[in-house]
């Protein structure tokens, strides 16, 4: 296809997906290769890879696809379609992106699958009366970053993920209240003003990942508060707590700016959820939250994968696999020497670029490693401050945090370099005199649970 050939592969892609076997565990696989096809047979021609998936023309075999007990049928019909859509390069690309939505919605159902296993086990009538707070750590990435992302986590034999849970200046950036209320009913999100009153208006709201308390109403889907059959609120309030708690009232708070690249939104939906269990009284453990935040992504329709709150909830520097053998994350904590930790401590720091996207030499091949995959990820002024920094002796290596684009930047010193060195160079350059220096704190207790 690269080289311009007509390859008869459509049989072949069909085949993968729909005869496979009834868990159609690689279909995702064998739709998203067929998207592939197709944008390769467009030559790049027909615009942009990424956009709306919701031609009416797909809208028929997308509704099957969604619908358990009518997969096979909806894989025929998107089969079926596709032969209107190979004309021009604009509709390979139209057709490339509803293969690429049909491949999620089997991601989406393999996930929830292995994420449903792993969750604790629901007790009622046990929510506490007063509320709880909870602070979190965020992450540093340091090598693996995408291996953690479904389908690849549960498709290639070694994902694995290198990062630290680390507190910033000092102090753990994200935190969560959960209070029960006795005399305002609904779910009430303090800082957004937002009060939801019916258990459809949270199911509404959970798959709406633009929009303000979103990830509040994933959450809770996610902890079990609310279950399907749940027809008002009080049901299910009512199911965990006393009859005389009406509501409850969600409070969070980030130091971090948005995009900032720590991992924010996983941990603050792995922060929720630690404060929500702990009120409705139900014991859980780590493995529970990893597998939850993901569950959280999947509601929220963001996809997503599985380092950021286990970066940010598992102590220290830790590798961390999925496992295909137990279908869960197993992070293992790494033993490091206090002296290591120290210099850690003491020659990483954290410049705050102000520009946040909206997703020594081994750290050196993973930066090189993210650009290769996404070669937007480094915008002109960051290449500029990182030059300007290197020039000057300042760091051995930088790179950005989590995806890249903005956000914050990870700077290594070098020997002799301290913090103040560093801020004294951004504040007399008029190009970097903006920019912030943050210090990090190896976190061995990074997920703090406590009464209000």
């Amino acid at each position: 296809l690269r080289e311009g050939k007509n390859c008869s592969l459509m049989p072949i892609f069909k085949s993968m997906s729909v005869v496979e076997d009834d868990s159609y565990r690689a279909a995702d696989r064998a739709l998203s290769c067929t998207a592939d096809v197709l944008a390769l047979m467009s030559k790049r021609r027909g615009g942009l890879r990424s956009g709306p998936a919701a031609n009416p023309a797909f809208a028929a075999a997308i509704r099957l696809l969604q619908n358990e007990t009518t997969v096979r049928q909806g894989i025929e019909a998107m089969h079926s379609e596709l032969s209107n859509w190979l004309q021009t390069p604009e509709k390979l690309t139209r057709a490339a992106r509803h293969y690429e939505a049909a491949a999620q919605i089997f991601t989406r159902r393999n996930v929830m699958r292995f994420c449903l296993k792993q969750l604790p086990v629901l007790h009622y009538r046990s929510g506490l009366k007063e509320g709880v707070r909870a602070s979190c750590a965020c992450r540093i990435d340091l090598a693996g970053g995408w291996t953690d992302t479904p389908p690849i986590t549960m498709q290639i034999e070694h994902s694995a993920v290198v990062n630290i849970a680390v507190m910033i200046d000092g102090k753990k950036p994200i935190e969560c209240e959960v209070r029960p209320l006795y005399d305002v009913s609904g779910i009430i999100m303090k800082e957004l003003g937002i009060c939801l009153a019916t258990p459809e208006e949270i199911h509404d709201l959970s798959d709406k990942p633009s929009l303000p308390g979103s990830l509040i109403c994933a959450t809770i889907l996610a902890a079990g508060l609310i279950q399907t059959e749940d027809v008002d609120l009080s049901c299910a309030l009512h199911r965990h707590f006393s009859s005389d708690i009406v509501g409850l009232e969600f409070s969070t708070h980030s130091s971090l700016p948005h995009g900032s690249g720590l991992g924010t939104s996983s941990i603050l939906a792995a922060t929720l959820l630690a404060a929500l269990w702990t009120l409705m009284g139900i014991p859980f453990d780590r493995n529970n939250i990893y597998h939850a935040v993901l569950l959280v992504e999947q509601y929220l329709t963001t996809g997503g994968g599985w380092q950021d709150q286990v970066g940010g909830t598992a102590a220290a520097i830790k590798i961390s696999r999925f496992s295909n053998r137990l279908e869960q994350v197993v992070p293992e904590q790494l033993d490091c020497e206090e002296s290591f930790i120290g210099e850690l401590e003491s020659k990483l720091l954290l410049i705050y670029t102000g520009r946040t996207r909206l997703a020594k030499n081994l750290l050196q091949q993973y930066y090189e490693d993210k650009k290769k995959m996404a070669p937007g990820s480094e915008p002109n002024f960051i290449r500029k401050l990182i030059d300007d920094l290197k020039t000057n002796d300042l760091i051995e290596v930088a790179w950005l945090a989590g995806a890249g684009g903005g956000g914050f930047l990870y700077v290594w010193l070098k020997d002799g370099v301290s913090r103040t060195s560093l801020e004294t160079y951004l504040t007399r350059n008029e190009m970097h005199r903006d920019l912030t220096v943050h210090s990090i704190t190896v976190d061995f207790n990074p997920l703090i649970v406590e009464p209000v």
